[in-house]
């Protein structure tokens, strides 16, 4: 199996509730959670666009939050924090002729994303050996739980 770029989700932590910012993106992104977690609130989501690419994903969140309202910007201001998680399944091979898996991240998309206060983060889903791969909208079915089931955990 070869490692894979999975999504780069969204994840804000906030005191306070996170509804208004999930309604202000709309139909531009595809909800994994919005709740109490903790003491505060947590809100994941990904885009709606199909990414090949982290690069994609981290521009089009920045293009999402830059067109919020004040209002709904004051609200992202007080989160506690912003985070992009890039997602990849470890898998067992590369993909390639080379014995390594390279994403890259442009400068203009590090520093879109600095600028908003969003952190980077990089999750690597271990492969497991057991399971039966049934790709269902570009992810197994596995993947899928194991996405939704992280955020929850958190």
């Amino acid at each position: 199996m070869d490692i894979i770029y999975l999504n780069t989700d969204l994840e804000l932590r906030s005191r306070r509730e996170l509804s208004p910012i999930l309604s202000a993106f709309g139909r531009a992104v595809s909800l994994m959670y919005n709740g109490k977690a903790g003491s505060g609130y947590l809100l994941s989501v990904e885009t709606q666009a199909t990414n090949r690419y982290p690069d994609r994903a981290i521009n089009r969140f920045c293009d999402l939050v830059e067109s919020l309202s004040k209002v709904h910007r004051k609200l992202w201001g007080a989160c506690q924090s912003r985070i992009l998680d890039i997602g990849f399944d470890s898998g067992t091979t590369a993909g390639s002729k080379s014995n390594c898996y390279r994403a890259q991240l442009s400068p203009s998309a590090i520093s879109r994303a600095a600028k908003l206060g969003m952190a980077i983060t990089i999750t690597i889903y271990p492969v497991d050996r057991t399971r039966k791969h049934r790709k269902v909208g570009g992810l197994s079915k596995f993947q899928d739980r194991r996405r939704k089931r992280s955020v929850r955990e958190s």
